[in-house]
């Protein structure tokens, strides 16, 4: 036989299991390639591509939409030509409450909703009018960063 107590409080919220796929918007996720982004999103606004400073090797295209920007890494060149690399996505920022992730993640929510969705932040540092909120969900090989103003998510992103 079994008995069931009651604390008289209500079951904390579990955080969602962290994959790739749980911070996807519209399918495009970390490690998705240029050509599937260009696929669902169309042609950017505007594509700008940087240098990568601190190694000093290789570069990046940034790809802007309404309201999402996706950076995406262009390999360096491969010893095997006969293997062709495609660039891939490494980070995504959010700006525009018309995008959410697959997780619920979206612009709107309170810092509380927040972390019941991803469970406590890794860290949490504040300047004047924003907090920045990064959790580093198991299972899950990047961050996830979301910026918080006056308890409501301006901004948010992930990377790896």
């Amino acid at each position: 036989m079994s008995v069931l107590a009651f604390s008289g409080q209500a079951p904390k919220a579990q955080p969602i299991p962290a994959s790739v796929e749980s911070f996807s918007i519209l399918g495009i996720g970390i490690s998705t390639t240029r050509s599937q982004v260009l696929a669902v999103l169309g042609t950017p606004k505007a594509i700008e591509r940087k240098l990568e400073k601190e190694v000093g090797v290789g570069f990046w295209e940034v790809l802007k939409s309404d309201g999402v920007t996706i950076d995406v890494e262009i390999p360096a060149t491969t010893p095997n030509p006969n293997r062709n690399l495609e660039p891939r996505v490494f980070r995504m920022a959010v700006t525009s409450g018309a995008w959410a992730s697959k997780s619920g993640l979206r612009l709107g929510l309170t810092k509380d909703q927040v972390i019941s969705i991803l469970g406590s932040p890794k860290s949490e540092k504040s300047k004047p009018g924003i907090t920045t909120l990064r959790f580093i969900p198991s299972g899950f090989t990047g961050f996830v960063w979301v910026n918080v103003r006056s308890n409501i998510v301006s901004e948010y992103g992930i990377e790896k």
